[in-house]
């Protein structure tokens, strides 16, 4: 199955970390936030570019995006920072200069790849701001068994215990 990645829960815990360049003074997560209304802007400036570093590697295969406005997008990876920048070595261009709509999602699948950095490049070519409302990535996930919750069960008489049953994947999410 394929499901987000859930970049802000990352970020939140500390494994993963957003660069965004031309820097931004406001809340860095709106991207992230599932919300495409609430949107990260940029006036003055037809060209973005945010890198995630991600603690441990990150298996995405499928990549979202929704702008107000007409965009280009290009999405990069790598597992070292300096092949990113130099696009050599573990350097990955997944999505090369796609075209997006306004306020409407534009979506690009592609091999699946493993990277602790990825790298979106915007640019609007019609305006000097760009507005990114939300930017996901997925990758497939395999379950791998049920779990029932609450953890260790615990019974006490006379009293009733709602249990609920969730499904846990091959990384060990719930």
């Amino acid at each position: 199955m394929v499901r987000p990645i859930d970049i802000a829960g990352f970020w939140k815990d500390g494994k993963a970390h957003v660069e965004v360049v031309p820097a931004f003074s406001g809340d860095t997560l709106k991207p992230f936030d599932g919300n495409q209304f609430n949107a990260m802007e940029f006036v003055n400036t037809d060209s973005i570019t945010i890198t995630l570093q991600f603690d441990s590697t990150a298996r995405f295969e499928k990549s979202k995006v929704f702008f107000w406005h007409g965009a280009q997008w290009t999405l990069e990876s790598a597992n070292i920072l300096s092949d990113l920048d130099s696009k050599s070595g573990s350097y990955s261009k997944s999505v090369d200069a796609r075209s997006a709509s306004m306020f409407q999602w534009d979506s690009a699948s592609f091999v699946p790849q493993k990277a602790h950095f990825v790298r979106l490049r915007v640019k609007n070519p019609s305006d000097s701001s760009v507005r990114l409302g939300e930017w996901t990535l997925e990758g497939t996930v395999t379950f791998t068994k049920y779990i029932i919750l609450p953890q260790p069960i615990r019974l006490i008489p006379s009293a009733s215990l709602q249990l609920a049953i969730r499904i846990s994947d091959d990384q060990g999410n719930i």
